[in-house]
């Protein structure tokens, strides 16, 4: 169990932090899969609704269009497919093209780096809130002549009119002018309010990032020191790191605690993989026009045994290459490791492991293979090691079976 401020725990922390972005990633697939879903079932609705009415070319353009989006739907499904089995069927080959070494010290903070404070839109200020001119009544010149008397009256009576009807249309400015200011005003108040708060966020972003990297620093610098002296902790956890930091694909995640014999400078693995259940079932996806469905073929029982096979004795091999291969120092001489399968037992009800391969070989025994040239199974049949006879269905090895003498040849 890694320490709480251990340099694994800071990355089983970041891993996790990267589960939630791919998690989003899934979550953006899905929606994306979705819209098409809503797209083909417009698409249905749209030709089923107008079919009486439509003509034969645009009968034609309907049902090209769907039937492009349901192939566009099982390539992208397919192409998933893909690439999740090819993740399995490569298990081994991916490790062999990286340096499973991690350099310690090249991880050391040596400058925090901060994004650049981004409040997001700040509303500016109103300004002073400027009212138009109050409208003035005009007096209409006084009458001229014998009959102007009516005339004047009429136009006291349309000046009124129009004074009064220019006031109440000042009046009805003046009042949504107020309503805006004072909203613009609010806005501008809040705005300041969100700015402070977003700077006290960065700057609190900014004292927890660089604590972090003390700390990152802090517990890179202990494991360093460890590993100079041959701490078996040390050790421990830089296997760790080496785990952790390994890419095995989503769809086959590897679980692993070990333990470090000083005396002997034998690992011990206790690795955990996924169940045969997990493991993709369907050959490929297929739209088929005549039903309107989404069909699919699935793989062969042979073909499922089959590759689980294959991978239980690639990731075999694999964590044990990783781990001689990071260890540059030699302080590993010796790996025992045992593989299996969490589950909750059909016999008992309780939690078990089902170990599916043991197998234990010294570093010069190891590194004497050429990995990229061997088949898996006979490669740990080479190391001697105890495999299930049946992995696919969960026969544990047979635990009287000795794992520590390599063939010869």
């Amino acid at each position: 169990m890694a320490k709480k401020n251990s340099f694994v725990g800071m990355l089983n922390a970041a891993a996790k932090d990267a589960d939630r972005r791919r998690a989003q990633a899934e979550r953006e697939r899905v929606r994306e899969e979705k819209e098409l879903q809503r797209e083909l079932t417009r698409l249905e609705r749209e030709e089923t609704r107008m079919q009486s009415a439509l003509d034969a070319e645009t009968k034609r353009s309907l049902k090209e269009q769907r039937l492009k989006a349901r192939n566009s739907q099982v390539a992208m499904m397919n192409d998933e497919l893909a690439t999740e089995c090819a993740n399995i069927d490569t298990l081994l080959e991916v490790a062999l093209t990286r340096d499973a070494y991690v350099d310690l010290p090249g991880q050391i903070v040596t400058e925090v780096k901060h994004p650049g404070f981004d409040p997001g839109e700040i509303p500016g200020h109103p300004g002073d809130l400027v009212y138009p001119q109050e409208p003035v009544y005009v007096e209409p010149q006084p009458p001229s002549g014998w009959f102007g008397k009516k005339q004047h009256e009429q136009a006291l009576r349309d000046a009124h009119a129009q004074y009064q009807a220019s006031l109440d249309q000042w009046k009805y400015q003046c009042s949504s002018m107020y309503s805006s200011h004072m909203a613009a005003l609010a806005a501008w108040e809040k705005g300041q309010t969100d700015l402070v708060a977003a700077q006290n966020d960065y700057d609190q972003a900014k004292v927890t990032r660089e604590q972090d990297s003390r700390d990152r620093n802090a517990a890179l610098d202990e494991l360093i020191n460890g590993l100079a002296f041959d701490v078996p902790e040390a050790i421990e956890e830089y296997v760790a790191v080496v785990i952790a930091t390994s890419p095995y694909p989503d769809n086959f995640p590897v679980t692993a605690q070990c333990s470090f014999d000083i005396a002997t400078r034998e690992l011990a693995l206790a690795v955990g993989i996924p169940e045969p259940s997990d493991m993709p079932t369907v050959k490929a996806y297929k739209y088929v026009a005549s039903k309107a469905d989404i069909t699919s073929t699935n793989l062969t029982a042979k073909a499922q045994r089959d590759r689980y096979a294959a991978a239980v004795s690639a990731v075999t091999l694999r964590l044990v290459h990783e781990v001689f291969e990071a260890d540059r120092e030699n302080k590993i001489w010796a790996i025992s490791l045992t593989v299996g399968v969490d589950r909750i037992s059909p016999a008992t009800g309780n939690p078990e492991t089902v170990p599916l391969v043991a197998v234990a070989c010294t570093r010069d025994v190891f590194t004497g293979m050429e990995l990229s040239n061997v088949e898996p199974a006979a490669a740990l049949d080479h190391l001697g090691a105890a495999v299930s006879k049946k992995p696919w269905d969960l026969v544990a090895i047979d635990a009287n079976r000795g794992v520590r003498t390599p063939k010869a040849g």
